[in-house]
């Protein structure tokens, strides 16, 4: 039988030939006992299946190959974040670069209530002007994008852009100011008019920022 530790079967294999050799002695000399002459390689080395290494080989090569696709993967992304990074950096730098979206004047003002107390619309809002005078004005102003997600209800701070005379409402709410992640108080600004993301979308393109990602330059519509 097979020993799986190879010193322990050298070990039995040296006493029975000192057996082996005792009796051959003491006994007939007509029996005759052979000496067992096993190699070393015999008992230490144990039988290889030939599936089972061909299955280890393969597993072998699929984990580096494997590693090597995920390290050509990590070094595309290494560069693309990298150029990236220097064409925001030479962007930015870039002093005549104008912004995507420019609003213009905006008027800060606070909402007071919504629907108005005038108008029974939830599209209309009644909104008092900051830093107006002693006695701020409140004014309709038109909110299109209602309460925001409950960002723009009674006291919110909003900014406002000037109607054309000749509507029911002298104002549009462009802006709200929320809070911040940790708590900063007006340290955000939330789009409060559908229409600013779809002009900034529009720009976006126009201007092919989005190429890195898209694979699209810059278009005109």
């Amino acid at each position: 039988s097979h020993a799986a530790n190879g010193p322990s079967c050298v070990t039995s294999i040296n006493r029975i030939n000192r057996v082996l050799v005792a009796l051959s002695h003491s006994t007939s000399p007509r029996k005759k006992f052979h000496r067992i002459n096993a190699p070393l390689s015999y008992c230490t080395m144990p039988r290889t299946n030939a599936k089972q290494a061909s299955k280890r080989s393969e597993k072998i090569s699929e984990t580096q190959s494997s590693a090597k696709s995920k390290t050509k993967q990590t070094k595309r992304k290494l560069n693309t974040l990298s150029s990236i990074a220097a064409r925001n950096a030479s962007t930015s730098n870039n002093a005549k670069v104008a912004p995507l979206l420019d609003l213009g004047t905006l008027i800060e003002g606070i909402v007071i209530k919504r629907p108005s107390s005038t108008i029974k619309s939830p599209y209309v809002a009644d909104v008092q002007l900051a830093h107006a005078g002693p006695i701020d004005p409140v004014v309709l102003a038109h909110a299109p994008a209602l309460d925001v997600g409950g960002l723009c209800s009674p006291g919110s701070t909003v900014l406002m852009k000037a109607r054309s005379p000749g509507g029911k409402t002298t104002h549009s709410i462009e802006l709200v100011l929320a809070d911040g992640p940790n708590g900063e108080e007006g340290a955000v600004l939330v789009g409060a008019h559908p229409r600013l993301a779809e002009e900034l979308a529009d720009e976006v393109l126009r201007r092919g920022l989005l190429e890195d990602y898209i694979g699209f330059a810059g278009a005109s519509f």
